[in-house]
């Protein structure tokens, strides 16, 4: 009886460890054509990988193409909240209309392992001198 209940305990503890399993899931993002050259992007998010909603949460890189990418581990079984930055709040991602964008979601499971974005535009940093 005590073999089947610590048998059972395992059993669990290792179910536990397989759905928290983190998994690797590479983000691209295309930008506009107006992105500052010296301009840096970042992926801003509500899980601990993406920054806890930190507008610099994880920088990505910029790829020949005009992409921008990173690759995240991210939880199995836990859903994303994210958004686009320049770096900081002032330049977030906006809609082509200048409209906010609401927060981007994915469910990541272990089919999540590419997500595809495209920016239309940036928000303007009213701080910065254009």
């Amino acid at each position: 009886m005590r073999n089947t209940s610590i048998l059972s305990v395992l059993f669990l503890m290792l179910m536990t460890a397989v759905a928290s399993a983190a998994q690797k899931v590479h983000f691209v993002v295309q930008v506009p054509a107006d992105t500052p050259a010296d301009a840096k992007v970042y992926l801003a998010g509500s899980l601990p990988a993406t920054g806890e909603w930190k507008a610099g949460g994880v920088e990505m890189a910029k790829q020949a193409d005009g992409s921008w990418t990173c690759d995240v581990e991210l939880e199995a079984g836990k859903e994303l909240e994210y958004k686009f930055t320049l770096g900081s709040w002032e330049t977030v991602e906006r809609k082509a209309d200048d409209a906010n964008v609401d927060n981007r979601k994915a469910t990541i499971d272990a089919s999540t392992t590419h997500i595809d974005a495209k920016v239309d535009r940036w928000a303007k940093d009213e701080k910065k001198p254009q």
